[in-house]
Formats: C-alpha cells, structure tokens, sequence
C-alpha cells in the first residue's frame, strides 16, 4: 500500500484540507505545514517508506 503514497499524493491530500480547520494535536495549522510544504512532505514520504 505504501506504493499509493507517492509525494505528489501526499501534496494533493494536504492541499484538500481546510485550511481554516484546527490545528492538529501537535499544535501544527495548516499554515505552518504550507510554510515549507515541499520539505514536510519530502520529509513525511521518506519517514513512511
């Protein structure tokens, strides 16, 4: 299954979320996360494989 979550994958699920949601429990707002969103989702596709 982890052949499914390619980085262009993980880009598109995070840019569908709300950007107005809630921060999550690490206190992370999706504005923070966009901040350097080529470098978080690099850094979360190589922690996942």
């Amino acid at each position: 299954m982890f052949i499914l979550l390619t980085v262009e994958a993980l880009e598109a699920a995070f840019l569908s979320l709300s950007r107005k949601a809630a921060a999550g429990v690490d206190g992370i707002r999706w504005m923070d996360y966009a901040g350097n969103m080529k470098n978080n989702i690099t850094d979360l596709h190589r922690r996942l494989h």
